[in-house]
């Protein structure tokens, strides 16, 4: 069984300068991070106006985990 590929991470900064992540269309903004700030938790962009749960957690940048199940569609540019 092969394991899907899915495309990196993009990271960008909003215009207020604060970091975004973007991934399958979506955005996360940055919640959390560890000490040495290798370990970053990324939390949907509409988390509070549509009480979605989807989460990532990225090391070095790179996704090691998450909840991918959001409660709306993506965003459109």
């Amino acid at each position: 069984m092969q394991r899907r590929k899915d495309p990196d991470p993009q990271f960008i900064l909003s215009r207020r300068g604060k970091p975004i992540m973007e991934f399958l269309k979506h955005r996360y903004i940055k919640h959390g991070t560890s000490i040495d700030g290798s370990k970053v938790r990324w939390v949907c962009s509409s988390q509070s106006r549509k009480r979605c749960k989807a989460v990532i957690w990225t090391y070095n940048k790179a996704i090691i985990n998450g909840s991918y199940k959001h409660t709306h569609p993506p965003v459109t540019k």
